[in-house]
């Protein structure tokens, strides 16, 4: 009997830490998309200054977000974003705004393809 309550404890543990990880997931992605949502929405007020600065915020947010992701995440899911990342705000001053609007949205697309491949639906597990 006490094998199967030490079973169940880890089980529990292993479940509330599980929960938790895709909780503190689901927080920073919402953020980080709301971000670049809120890039765009000042890149097309003709605020580029200010753009530029919410493009170096959002570099140093997607990486305090992100710090705990490489516990549960394969590195490389999060380079590419990392990368673009740090393109944003040289993008800003680009004469064509659409290499920024571009890389916004690859950015908000492996986001969300971040969290949808880790959430645990049959497809993801199967």
């Amino acid at each position: 009997m006490k094998r199967v309550g030490i079973a169940l404890a880890l089980l529990a543990l292993v479940v509330l830490l599980s929960s938790g990880a895709l909780f503190l997931q689901r927080r920073a992605t919402d953020h980080l998309i709301e971000a670049c949502d809120e890039m765009i929405t000042i890149y097309r007020s003709g605020d580029t200054e200010r753009c530029r600065k919410k493009a170096e915020e959002f570099s140093q947010d997607l990486e305090q977000d992100m710090r705990w992701f490489p516990f549960f995440l394969a590195h490389e899911r999060m380079e590419s974003i990392f990368q673009q990342a740090g393109a944003l705000p040289y993008l800003v001053n680009d004469d064509d705004p659409a290499d920024f609007f571009a890389a916004l949205a690859t950015i908000r697309v492996q986001l969300g393809t971040l969290m949808d491949n880790e959430w645990p639906t049959p497809s993801n597990i199967l």
